[in-house]
């Protein structure tokens, strides 16, 4: 008789470090409630009024149906022209696959192009999810250090074998803040051209640049070359929507069509009346985005001000991370990052992710896109009262 237990693929899908943080949150704040959290990576914002408005009236109009599996068709008409094109991409709507957050779309890209045993080459740090979906693909992420302010090219190259099938690039990343220059990203085309791999960029973190920085897409870089890339975006980080659950990829037609075909069996269309949400985010949602990225900017300079007279760090020119370097406090005191996390949220009341969680032992990751300055001082006043502890 066989046992009933969990099959081998999903017993190997590791548990996120971030929920168990999560859930010792929940068990602190019962006993102490004024947590400094700097660990989540969610704006303390909330959508654009006009985006509340609009769902609203999705609602109230009944569009609470089915409908288009790739998307609303309205939809991806306004991404190829308002998202897409301004970055330099020429788009057309039957390119564009609507999902639930980036996160499926990134899902599924895993497992429609990857074969049992194919390796894909993933800049470390990183955000944890990749390695696991590209596991549960039967394919074998091949972490390749790149910790400074831009993609270590060089890195990559070392790391192409026979087997490799695809890079994964997130920029403005997770957890660094790097945001990916152009010469970078042009060295990093040619050498996935000439070695025939496919390209994931992932630019969550869209719009939110620091310091008048311009957003480079590789898939702009590469026009007629192109069909090798697969661009996803979301609507969760820049538009102040995660609980809507909307994102998409961008690829090449016959591609978009096979995630489709693996996407109607998951979860068929994204919800119908959030779609409409993120129809109003597009069309006119580039103020809002503005504000967003001007808010985080400042939140930044006070982060990154306070953290340098503590650690070593690089200045985030994107997204809403610090990713110091804590490893001359390790070894004595405290075992490791996890250990140092686990003890400042306990002795301190600040809560940080540990660098372990994203493939970078001796770092900590800190979120500050939810941590208005007042709350940034007092949690960069409990670490330093701690390291002098320590």
């Amino acid at each position: 008789m066989m046992s009933q237990g969990t099959a081998v693929r999903g017993g190997a899908m590791e548990r996120a470090i971030a929920v168990d943080v999560a859930n010792r949150i929940l068990r602190i704040k019962e006993t102490r409630p004024d947590l400094v959290l700097f660990h989540d990576g969610e704006l303390d914002a909330g959508p654009a009024e006009s985006v509340l408005e609009a769902t609203k009236e999705a609602l109230d109009h009944g569009r609470t149906r089915y409908d288009d599996l790739q998307g609303l068709k309205r939809l991806r008409e306004r991404i190829c022209e308002l998202q897409l094109a301004p970055d330099g991409i020429a788009a057309d709507p039957r390119e564009i696959l609507v999902g639930n957050g980036s996160s499926q779309v990134i899902f599924e890209i895993f497992q429609t192009l990857l074969e049992p045993g194919d390796e894909v080459i993933v800049p470390s740090p990183t955000w944890p999810t990749y390695g696991q979906g590209i596991r549960h693909a039967g394919g074998i992420p091949v972490p390749c250090r790149s910790l400074g302010s831009d993609l270590d090219v060089d890195a990559v190259r070392e790391r192409i074998t026979p087997a490799t099938s695809m890079v994964v690039i997130n920029t403005p990343h997770n957890p660094t803040g790097a945001v990916y220059s152009a010469d970078a990203l042009g060295r990093l085309l040619e050498l996935t051209l000439r070695h025939d791999l496919f390209v994931l960029a992932d630019e969550a973190y869209h719009g939110l640049l620091f310091d008048g920085r311009r957003h480079v897409s590789i898939r702009a870089l590469a026009g007629a070359k192109g069909g090798h890339v697969l661009t996803t975006r979301s609507f969760s980080k820049a538009h102040a929507m995660t609980g809507f659950r909307v994102g998409y990829v961008h690829a090449r037609a016959d591609i978009i069509r096979s995630l489709a075909d693996l996407h109607a069996h998951m979860t068929d269309n994204v919800c119908t009346f959030a779609q409409y949400g993120a129809l109003r985010a597009v069309e006119d949602g580039a103020p809002f985005v503005e504000q967003i990225a001007a808010m985080l900017q400042q939140r930044r300079d006070a982060a990154i001000g306070r953290a340098h007279a503590l650690f070593e760090c690089v200045p985030p020119a994107g997204g809403f991370y610090l990713f110091p370097h804590v490893a001359p406090f390790l070894g004595h005191r405290f075992r490791d990052a996890v250990d140092f996390a686990e003890r400042l949220m306990e002795e301190a009341g600040v809560a940080v992710l540990p660098g372990e969680a994203f493939g970078a032992r001796g770092h900590v990751r800190i979120a500050f896109a939810g941590t208005p300055p007042d709350a940034i001082a007092e949690g960069f006043d409990r670490i330093a009262e701690f390291l002098q502890r320590a």
